[in-house]
């Protein structure tokens, strides 16, 4: 994903909504480059002009990265059908977010933060497997 893809149809498209809306959250990023990792990114920049609160999860961890959790079933759900069009692939996405992913779920990983810390911590800072 690129940076201008990123703005335009992530933060622009959604997160701005949520902004707009008053909605009271922190966004959490992985440490791909289109999220704005660089000083003078145009991702940033965006950020600090909409007041948007975000923070940049540990490099290189899955064990604390919470979206995995979530990526690898949606993944999992789309992979089997063809989906060679962008708008195929969404929809399928989007099949999956309404049908399968549940609101318990997604309680149940972020519940799971502190052990996952505690997981970390015993394990030298190496992989835990969650």
């Amino acid at each position: 994903m690129t940076t201008e893809v990123y703005i335009n149809e992530i933060l622009e498209k959604e997160v701005k909504l949520w902004i707009e809306r008053g909605d009271k959250f922190v966004l959490e990023e992985d440490r791909d480059g289109a999220h704005g990792t660089g000083p003078n990114s145009k991702a940033r920049k965006w950020k600090k002009n909409h007041g948007l609160k975000y923070f940049f999860n540990c490099a290189q961890s899955p064990d604390m990265a919470i979206i995995e959790n979530v990526w690898q079933p949606a993944k999992a759900y789309v992979r089997p059908f063809e989906h060679w069009d962008p708008q195929d692939t969404m929809q399928l996405l989007q099949e999956y977010w309404d049908h399968h992913m549940k609101q318990e779920m997604i309680n149940k990983w972020i519940l799971s933060m502190p052990q996952r810390f505690r997981d970390l911590k015993q394990a030298g800072g190496k992989m835990t497997g969650w």
